[in-house]
């Protein structure tokens, strides 16, 4: 399933049976769960969820009855969410909180879960009452890999920032995980929960005060990083549009010093590395998110975003 893109749906993708799927390259927005493996019935052999680009998910981008599911993969997707975009957000907070990702056991048999280089951006300033977390993990995963993700928080000076890297929804929840190589940003914590039994090595925490509840620090280094936002400038694209298509973007980034351009999010699915500037087309006229992503020193991003439609 790929390259689609959805929006306002109570649930964007639901995953009933399968024996061996991917779904890629699809952008979702305005949902209450983007994707969900649902747990009516197993994943029989594989399920890879690679290079999505989810918008503002009201509860949760990637959610699933894991337990069910053999060798499932998460990678490469883009996740976004912004604080006070829904009238409920003052209210989701504790086990109503939103969750990017979450994670937990295999099938029997099954390799453990992996979830691997996906970027989960927290934007605007903190709601009072709402609460964010970049991944969760439940039950007793052990095996399971948290690898070369990036998440954070990215505002302006008059904004507050907010967000928890990895929550630990219970006790054990984190024996046998491996946290290697992540970027943890600007959030309010790097984990919250339960205590800390992680494997790990080779995190950064940029620009944040403490690394976590009941966690034996230091499960990263920290490191300050003077963040400042590119801007970017939308213009409609003055080319002729493609047969097949409805219009183009033509996108500009101003990179600040000390950073350089990483890739696009263009709304239409899977983020990209091309140029800067960059034209893309698209097939329809649904409102979009484009973000601009540039890294700096030790890992650290920062973004730009910009809403468009035809």
């Amino acid at each position: 399933m790929y390259s689609n893109t959805v929006t306002g749906f109570n649930v964007g993708v639901q995953i009933n049976d399968a024996n061996t799927l991917t779904v890629m390259y699809n952008a979702i927005y305005d949902t209450g769960t983007a994707i969900v493996k649902a747990g009516n019935a197993p994943a029989l052999n594989s399920l890879s969820i690679n290079r999505n680009y989810i918008v503002n998910a009201q509860a949760n981008g990637i959610d699933g009855n894991w337990s069910i599911t053999s060798n499932p993969v998460i990678s490469g997707n883009t996740i976004i969410r912004t604080a006070g975009k829904w009238a409920t957000d003052s209210t989701r907070s504790g086990d109503a909180a939103y969750v990017a990702i979450k994670g937990g056991n295999t099938a029997s048999g099954s390799a453990p879960l992996s979830i691997k280089s996906n970027k989960v951006l927290f934007m605007g300033s903190a709601v009072s009452g709402f609460e964010a977390r970049g991944v969760m993990l439940t039950g007793t995963p052990t095996g399971l890999s948290l690898d070369s993700n990036w998440i954070g928080w990215v505002g302006n000076s008059t904004q507050a920032a907010y967000g928890n890297g990895v929550q630990i929804n219970n006790g054990n929840a984190s024996q046998g995980v491996s946290l290697t190589n992540n970027v943890f940003q600007g959030l309010s914590l790097l984990t919250s929960g339960w205590e800390c039994l992680f494997t790990a090595s080779g995190n950064n925490a940029i620009n944040m005060t403490s690394l976590g509840q009941f966690c034996a620090a230091p499960l990263a280094s920290p490191y300050t990083v003077a963040i400042v936002q590119p801007t970017v400038t939308l213009t409609t694209s003055s080319a002729s549009v493609p047969s097949g298509y409805l219009f183009g973007k033509n996108y500009s980034a101003s990179i600040p010093s000390g950073f350089t351009f990483k890739n696009w999010a263009l709304g239409d699915g899977s983020p990209r590395v091309t140029t800067n500037p960059d034209t893309q087309w698209f097939y329809s006229s649904a409102n979009r998110m484009a973000v601009v992503f540039a890294s700096g020193s030790n890992g650290a991003l920062t973004v730009k975003d910009a809403a468009f439609s035809n």
